[in-house]
């Protein structure tokens, strides 16, 4: 007898992938525990029973593993699948637990000893690889494949690192295998979805960038590009035309207003670029990339190495406008640093791009920092946002009338004062003209009193005599 202790719903999903994932305890056995599988609609059944092809053929490609893989083993039932509960450390635990204690080559040596594990499932092609029919009908189309190491007869997409566990003995045990093709798939499309979440989830523990992680096995920015939209693809055919809880406010609709040149850009989900201000410039030589959140529904931590003599970083969020939150932006000193932007400042930390290349300038960290650390979140001009910056630019359209009203009344102010100037000067130049008439008859006025006096002098006894002695 069993009894259920954990039930999840994977319900976002089209109906015929939509399932009901159990772990059941043995009441009679303690620390006993299967993994039921089950679908959530009879549409489903094909899905959950497809299990049973994968395992198959997934115990043949790795029946020669040099990585010593098991494949989680299954009992069938009407009601779905119960997996074995593998007990042991999965490959996302060992990586964390190395990051812990800044192991950087360690993890580099197990992320590829996790990539040769992939390419176990695949083949190198003699040219440049060229999709299948089914590959379009799940990933899409529009893709320019060089040659790639793909998938021979079956690709486990989902073959992430928490879905590998090591048990005691040491062997590698593959416990989730759900999201199986059978067709080729590029190897290095699954090392990078494995590395996009991994890195979302938990970047900002890890001593190594994402770029650091997928270069070894050949991804660039031309392939992360691919790979990317193959993701957004693959997740569309897995949602087919359900509308998840927190999509269903874009299906209901809200009030839409007066922004309608900008609502027709959409969000291409790609990745930040980080640009280090060396030597007082940018280059693309000097530069990396962040994964950005696929579904865009939480802030990305954006952990981001220092290197020597960087004065100030840049980063750009992509090429279209756009929304940005900046939550935090620190060093791993605690400090906080300084941002500028060529957006408009919306509120606090939030900021809108209205023109093409948007970007931040970060700066002023400690001078022994070695890591910064920025929370952000990118948000494309949507009906969704439409009315926040509709909101921000009607308030400045008010502020620029209220300016104009403003500007107005000071030119009349000054118009005014202007005149009142004139009269004072006009005062001025009569008090100036009058104050030197008043000089000029005082000057006269002592020129008379100077001539008396001398005559006067002259008249009397003592005039009389100095005229004597001087002649």
């Amino acid at each position: 007898m069993e009894k259920r202790i954990y039930t999840k719903y994977a319900d976002g999903r089209a109906w015929r992938f939509s399932l009901r994932t159990e772990i059941l305890e043995d009441v009679e056995r303690a620390g006993v525990y299967r993994i039921k599988k089950s679908p959530m609609f009879p549409e489903g059944k094909a899905h959950i029973y497809n299990m049973k092809k994968s395992y198959e053929a997934l115990t043949k490609a790795f029946a020669d593993s040099k990585a010593g893989v098991r494949i989680n083993r299954f009992e069938e039932s009407d009601e779905g699948l119960a997996f074995d509960f593998v007990k042991g450390e999965s490959l996302q635990d060992k990586v964390l637990a190395l990051a812990k204690l800044n192991e950087v080559d360690e993890i580099r040596k197990l992320f590829s000893e996790y990539y040769d594990l992939l390419c176990e499932m695949g083949e190198e092609t003699a040219g440049d690889f060229v999709p299948s029919e089914e590959f379009a009908e799940v990933f899409g189309t529009g893709y320019s494949f060089g040659q790639e190491k793909v998938t021979k007869d079956i690709a486990d997409i989902d073959l992430i690192l928490s879905n590998i566990i090591v048990d005691d003995e040491g062997k590698k045990n593959i416990i989730d295998y759900e999201w199986c093709f059978f067709f080729p798939i590029p190897v290095a499309y699954i090392y990078y979805r494995s590395m996009h979440y991994f890195f979302h989830e938990f970047g900002s523990e890890l001593p190594l960038t994402f770029d650091a992680a997928v270069a070894p096995v050949g991804i660039d920015e031309a392939k992360d590009e691919i790979y990317r939209q193959m993701e957004k693809n693959f997740q569309a055919y897995v949602k087919g035309k359900t509308v998840p809880l927190q999509e269903i406010r874009d299906v209901i609709g809200q009030e839409i207003y007066d922004f309608g040149k900008i609502v027709s850009v959409r969000d291409s989900r790609g990745s930040y670029k980080v640009y280090y201000g060396v030597d007082g410039g940018f280059s693309e030589e000097n530069t990396c990339r962040f994964p950005r959140n696929v579904f865009g529904t939480e802030p990305d931590l954006l952990k981001i190495e220092l290197k020597k003599n960087t004065s100030v970083l840049r980063l750009d969020p992509g090429e279209d406008a756009c929304l940005m939150t900046i939550h935090k932006a620190y060093d791993d000193k605690g400090k906080k640093l300084s941002v500028e932007t060529n957006g408009r400042q919306l509120s606090e930390g939030r900021y809108y791009f209205p023109k093409k290349d948007p970007f931040v300038l970060f700066s002023g960290w400690s001078s022994d920092a070695e890591k910064i650390y920025v929370s952000v979140f990118y948000d494309s001009l949507s009906e969704n946002n439409s009315k926040e910056v509709n909101d921000f630019l009607q308030k400045k359209a008010a502020d620029y009338a209220t300016m104009q009203s403003d500007y107005s009344a000071l030119q009349s102010d000054y118009a005014a004062l202007q005149s009142d100037l004139a009269g004072v000067e006009q005062q001025l130049q009569t008090a100036m003209y009058a104050y030197d008439v008043s000089q000029s008859e005082i000057m006269e006025y002592r020129k008379m009193l100077v001539v008396r006096i001398y005559k006067k002098i002259a008249n009397s006894k003592l005039g009389r005599f100095l005229s004597k002695i001087t002649h």
